[in-house]
């Protein structure tokens, strides 16, 4: 990495070795590309239970904050509505979720796990340990708890995607 620093800092370089040298050592641009290899390795992992990440995602969320509006979610995950409704869909067909009325809004429904839903979790949970477990196995224990407090550090305590409550 310091020798992409070293390119950068020289005036004279080319257009091309400037851009790869910012590229490379930006760490928005990493902790992008790791983030979409962690999406893939999860994806091929729920592939198995016959999800998806955003189906994941909620079943996630739920299971740490059930009784929430359908809006609720959405605003918790920063998820739009369409996508929502259409993942909900899928849950419900699959007997990992159910909708219930709001008691204070004829409009709004609630969202609970369903017992299946419920028994399905510890199995999302261990994928989610296998998937990180692979991922940081080039790492000595101690860079992973060094990154998982770096990563910990850097996230915005406001930060709207966290679960709602």
């Amino acid at each position: 990495m310091l020798r992409f620093m070293v390119l950068l800092m020289k005036k004279n370089n080319s257009l091309s070795d400037r851009a790869t040298a910012t590229r490379q050592t930006s760490v928005g641009w990493m902790i992008q590309r790791l983030a979409r290899m962690l999406e893939r390795q999860m994806t091929d992992r729920l592939s198995e239970f016959g999800l998806k990440i955003d189906h994941f995602i909620i079943l996630m969320n739920l299971s740490e904050r059930e009784n929430v509006t359908q809006t609720e979610l959405g605003d918790g995950i920063s998820m739009p509505n369409y996508a929502i409704t259409r993942a909900l869909d899928h849950l419900e067909g699959e007997g990992l979720v159910e909708r219930r009325p709001d008691a204070t809004s004829r409009r709004s429904h609630r969202v609970f796990l369903t017992k299946a839903g419920t028994q399905l979790m510890p199995s999302l949970f261990a994928t989610v340990k296998t998937v990180n477990e692979t991922f940081l196995a080039p790492l000595p224990d101690a860079q992973r708890a060094d990154l998982a407090q770096i990563l910990m550090t850097l996230m915005d305590p406001n930060d709207q995607t966290k679960l709602p409550g």
